[in-house]
């Protein structure tokens, strides 16, 4: 039988960057790279206020890539996915280790922004190693739209 483990909320841990800006940046390593840059190791979370909610994913020791990520919960409110032992592992975590989960988002120049529901982000705070899980659920979309609501 397969531990399982459902992500949870949990802060990250986010070290300013000093100099007056508004960037906070974490590293995190991802020891297998993720799809489509299985050689980049490692990678940096950063924070803008500018663009809060959303986040960057960016290489640590290059200028790209750097992906949009954002929160899977500020679109779809009840999104928890269930990892199992393979993907705890990778980011050396325990069965009910809280962990902190990202889609990835994807902006068309002239068209919809859309996330990733079905390969998440999904990084351990403890370890800061984080990797992007593949989920076995044809229900969870890899370019779900993003609702952009009014704000007053």
């Amino acid at each position: 039988m397969m531990t399982m483990s459902t992500v949870e909320a949990a802060p990250v841990a986010v070290a300013g960057s000093g100099q007056g800006t508004t960037e906070e940046r974490t590293a995190i390593h991802v020891r297998d790279g993720i799809p489509g840059f299985p050689e980049i190791r490692n990678w940096q979370l950063l924070v803008d206020s500018e663009i809060e909610p959303l986040m960057w994913f960016a290489a640590a020791d290059r200028q790209e890539p750097r992906l949009l990520v954002l929160d899977p919960r500020f679109v779809v409110p009840d999104y928890g996915p269930r990892l199992g032992t393979s993907a705890l592992a990778a980011v050396d975590a325990g069965p009910d280790e809280p962990l902190v989960v990202f889609g990835i988002v994807h902006v068309e120049p002239d068209g919809p922004a859309t996330i990733n529901l079905r390969a998440p982000l999904v990084i351990c705070p403890r370890t800061m190693r984080g990797a992007q899980v593949i989920l076995d659920r044809s229900d969870l979309s890899i370019r779900h739209p993003i609702e952009v609501g009014d704000r007053d």
